[in-house]
């Protein structure tokens, strides 16, 4: 139904599914992690197993452009938190695999391919699986086969143990109704707000009240930690670069062909020959060639690849699909023309004997044909070199001991201070969290050092903090304006209730709403988890029945002041209106829900048996 399929995109419902799932986001980092080691760069190990601080580094790379994706502010996201989140992800998605593993949990290479082969990903046009797509997927993923076999097969593994465990759990399906009933429960509302501020010329606060409000909380008053920031920024674009030279245009033509994979435009067809009597058939397959047979029929009647159907036909060749094999396959096919057969290669795969079908190679774009996007891609490579060099060599100065200041003159960029840099309720140009948290760890203040490059969005930035002014606790003096602020916005808005109340009281129907002094905005019609309404409001919205044909009027206190809401009759959900499915399917969310307990129980149990450890100092090291 798609008031259900609204519900669950929802805030409401996004948070039942964020409950449901964020614990089995280490799903998405399965893999398999090297030795033991006292190498600094392992983070943690597990048992015998180990993760370095490079798969971690991934780990956030893929989890913060998640983030982004899902529209995130980049400047807002917590670095230290998606540290902790990435690392215990990667701990516990490694964990599993262990367990399955060892409760035999796992696909053969013959599944995996049977698999892999139904996949739309690598089907051409027909249906048919397409070897030249299958190599461009691993090419895009940088992988071999045999690390994508191990990959799903560690994925397989790991999902089928986390299904048995979070998907045991019992919840009645009468309850599941009555919950979507009431997330898709809606209501006309009509809404007014009593800004506090416009009752705060009507308040006083007395001196009494303020040194009582001190003495009854002084340990909570406290200030905010401080620092004076001073600051250069730098990105790419503002490197100057010196003009293309035609040996870099060489290296970039060269460089294109190998990412579109258009250095060898051949097309190819094999025969594949596996099984103990492989090497007889080659010889049959090669002799009967030579006696004038048609390739694409013997590779119907030999090859034991899928291509058989096709003649044998794999597509152009691909050096990905053939992994570290790439070249013994390579050399086999050099100098091959149109209708010669290679000789017999033995493979992982088995032998493979190989035709060339059509040649094409004068078709790939000469250097002329491309030479505007090469030049941009040049002119981008050197200015992201000379970036590197950059960063790098105010790095070097930054460890040397050289202020911001003289690391500015030196490498003439634009030195800037922020007074008062705040620790919390930063609302500056730098208050981004991974900055605010450099800018307040206790090496880098006790030393007023400079610190390493910080990346935030498309800016690279180092900071040195100086003058730093630690929380402490305010004196009456100092506690004296933030108490009456305090104060003066409690007593206002209990101003703005009373205001809200006595209007209420006068809205008995729709018309009264016109008699009123202030004016209502109709939200329409709304359900519990409206962005239209306070957190306040949405607690009283759905609080009180209204007759059928009439409207109440409920006020509320809320953070801004106080509110009036008008609201009609509760449009009621029947069970009957759900399908099957929906109830299915949301019934299976909260049972997910409610069985990641036993999930985590179970993570800690391994945790134990395994013997987890984490390396701190790795894991706050600059590397990450």
């Amino acid at each position: 139904m798609d008031k259900l399929r609204d519900f669950l995109k929802s805030k409401m419902g996004q948070l039942l599914m964020a409950l449901c799932l964020i614990p089995m986001a280490f799903l998405g980092f399965s893999g398999s992690f090297g030795g033991a080691s006292s190498d600094p760069n392992t983070v943690a190990t597990i048992g015998k197993r180990s993760i370095t601080t490079n798969e971690l580094q991934n780990a956030i790379t893929n989890y913060r452009q998640a983030l982004i994706a899902q529209d995130a502010n980049a400047s807002q996201i917590n670095e230290s938190v998606l540290k902790d989140q990435a690392l215990q992800d990667l701990i516990n998605s490694d964990l599993l695999v262990q367990q399955a593993n060892k409760l035999g949990m796992g696909l053969s290479d013959k599944t995996i391919s049977m698999i892999l082969q139904k996949q739309r990903v690598f089907q051409d046009e027909n249906g048919e699986f397409s070897n030249a797509l299958f190599a461009n997927f691993l090419k895009t993923r940088g992988i071999t086969k045999d690390q994508l076999f191990d990959e799903q097969r560690s994925q397989y593994a790991l999902n089928q143990l986390n299904r048995s465990i979070v998907s045991s759990s019992i919840y009645p399906i009468s309850a599941i109704n009555s919950f979507i009933n009431l997330q898709l429960q809606t209501r006309n509302v009509w809404l007014h707000r009593f800004n506090w501020q416009d009752f705060a010329n009507q308040v006083t606060v007395s001196d009494n009240e303020i040194n009582d409000y001190y003495h009854q909380h002084q340990n909570d008053l406290q200030s905010i930690a401080m620092v004076d920031l001073s600051y250069i920024t730098l990105t790419p674009e503002e490197i100057n670069v010196e003009a293309v030279t035609d040996e870099e245009m060489n290296q970039q033509y060269e460089a294109y062909k190998q990412e579109l994979n258009i250095d060898d435009m051949r097309e190819i067809s094999q025969i594949l020959l596996t099984g103990e009597d492989a090497g007889s058939k080659s010889q049959e397959v090669i002799q009967k060639l030579a006696d004038g047979a048609k390739f694409a029929a013997l590779a119907k009647a030999y090859s034991d690849d899928p291509s058989a159907e096709n003649g044998g036909d794999i597509g152009r060749f691909n050096a990905a699909v053939f992994g570290n094999e790439a070249n013994k396959v390579k050399k086999a096919l050099n100098g091959l023309k149109v209708g010669d057969v290679s000789k017999p290669v033995t493979t992982s795969y088995g032998i493979q004997i190989f035709t060339v079908t059509s040649n094409n190679n004068d078709k790939i774009p000469s250097i002329d044909d491309v030479r505007p996007e090469l030049e941009d891609r040049a002119i981008r490579y050197k200015r992201e070199q000379a970036f590197s060099d950059k960063v790098t060599q105010i790095n070097e100065l930054a460890v040397n001991g050289y202020s911001i200041q003289d690391i500015a003159d030196q490498e003439k960029v634009t030195f800037k201070t922020i007074k008062d840099f705040q620790e919390e309720d930063n609302q500056t140009e730098l208050g981004q969290p991974i900055i605010i948290e450099k800018a307040f760890d206790d090496n880098i203040i006790q030393e007023q050092a400079v610190t390493a490059n910080i990346n935030v969005n498309s800016k690279t930035y180092w900071i040195q903090p100086v003058n730093y002014r630690p929380i402490k606790s305010l004196s009456a003096e100092e506690a004296t304006p933030v108490i009456k602020a305090l104060l003066t916005k409690q007593k206002a808005s209990k101003l703005a209730l009373q205001e809200a109340q006595t209007t209420a009281k006068a809205i008995i129907s729709k018309e009264d709403m016109t008699q009123q002094k202030v004016k209502f905005s109709a939200l329409g019609s709304i359900n519990r988890q409206s962005q239209k309404l306070l957190e306040a409001e949405k607690a009283v919205a759905f609080s009180q029945k209204a007759p059928d044909s009439g409207v109440i009027s409920i006020s509320a206190l809320t953070d801004l002041g106080a509110s009036v809401l008008v609201v009609d009759k509760v449009n009621e959900v029947e069970q009957s209106q759900l399908s099957d499915i929906d109830q299915r399917q949301t019934a299976l969310i909260v049972r997910q829900n409610l069985g990641q307990s036993d999930l985590q129980d179970y993570l800690e149990y391994l945790r134990i048996t395994h013997g987890v450890k984490i390396n701190e100092e790795a894991i706050h090291s600059g590397t990450l």
